[in-house]
């Protein structure tokens, strides 16, 4: 399993992850006033959401050894593919919608790069350790 540090970490990505949903989902309907547009940035956020809990599930199941690498690779490959026919899916709908597939996607990198901050920062003011 997960030691506790990293699930605390895991913790805090998700909650963020939350938050950036909200956020750019509001942000995307105040901009654009189209509850389309919004919408379709809540399902392709909710999409990146659920590709992190699949890959945060793999690594643990990889590293107590309840699946092999390769099905690892395998199953990431998957999803990964699956995720591009989902974004060449979209974009031939519109060029709107692949950007706003991007947007969407990226709540999990922002939350990511917040997390890091957060502990760069926490680590910097306990004198580097």
């Amino acid at each position: 399993m997960i030691k506790t540090e990293s699930k605390k970490i895991i913790s805090r990505i998700i909650i963020n992850y939350y938050f950036i949903l909200i956020i750019i989902v509001i942000l995307t309907y105040l901009i654009s006033k189209s509850f389309l547009y919004s919408g379709f940035v809540l399902a392709s956020s909710l999409i990146s959401g659920i590709s992190f809990y699949i890959l945060i599930r793999l690594i643990d199941k990889l590293i107590s050894n309840k699946i092999s690498k390769a099905k690892f690779f395998v199953f990431t490959i998957l999803k990964i593919i699956i995720i591009g026919i989902i974004f060449v899916v979209f974009s031939k709908i519109s060029e709107k919608f692949a950007i706003l597939f991007i947007l969407g996607f990226s709540s999990v990198i922002i939350s990511i790069m917040i997390e890091g901050l957060y502990l760069f920062v926490r680590s910097f003011m306990n004198g580097g350790t």
